[in-house]
């Protein structure tokens, strides 16, 4: 009896867990194409740098997608190695890939505030830039098949102790210091520029306040999600 109240409790607890991750994986959703449509649909934010933009709620929303509903197959029966190796890739692009997002998008804000007449951006070089951080994030993210020959266990939930360190220690000086560095540096620059200079305030220089207001706004939303 005691063995069956244990086993319906555990149950009961994958069932609320269930559910939960599956109002979690619908608000990403709504979230994202709600964000998404605001920028298709407003004329006045149809711009070829907001591409930048969605190119991060796309990348955020396949990142979330993975890790909820690996959880819920994790949760709901497991994953084999082949699976579970599969999702961590998936996941492990859609992480750089955000990252590399939030570089481009602090690149090209700095470019077109600091060096506005060396700024001439198209809809198809914006897109070749976007595809190229796509790219790299695959390429970077291949490092997880050779990782996961060597570990002992695959769980989405819980790392292997015996996964490469060295690896680690790499993934999060790319992941998260370099970035980091680049960013606060970028932005600063940034800052300096629109609200530490001595110009007169014109409606230019308001519009450009409000893109880069609007710029970290998505990257803090990022960075926290």
């Amino acid at each position: 009896m005691k063995d069956q109240s244990v086993e319906t409790m555990d149950e009961s607890t994958i069932r609320r867990l269930t559910v939960f991750l599956c109002i979690y994986m619908l608000g990403i959703v709504i979230s994202n194409a709600a964000l998404k449509g605001l920028l298709f649909l407003r004329k006045n934010l149809r711009k070829i740098s907001h591409l930048y933009i969605v190119a991060l709620f796309c990348s955020e929303l396949l990142d979330g997608l993975i890790l909820t509903s690996s959880m819920l197959l994790d949760l709901n029966g497991g994953l084999d190695t082949t699976k579970c190796v599969g999702i961590r890739y998936a996941e492990e692009i859609a992480l750089t890939f955000g990252i590399f997002t939030l570089i481009g998008i602090a690149v090209d804000r700095y470019r077109c505030i600091v060096y506005p007449q060396l700024y001439k951006p198209t809809f198809l070089s914006t897109i070749f830039v976007i595809a190229g951080l796509l790219i790299a994030s695959f390429i970077f993210s291949l490092n997880v098949f050779i990782e996961n020959i060597y570990i002992k266990m695959c769980n989405i939930l819980i790392e292997d102790e015996d996964s490469d360190l060295w690896w680690r220690v790499y993934g999060f000086i790319v992941h998260f210091v370099l970035p980091l560095v680049v960013l606060i540096v970028l932005y600063f620059r940034i800052v300096k520029k629109l609200w530490m200079t001595e110009e007169v305030l014109s409606a230019s220089t308001v519009m450009k306040r409000r893109t880069v207001k609007l710029t970290l706004i998505c990257s803090a939303a990022y960075v926290m999600c």
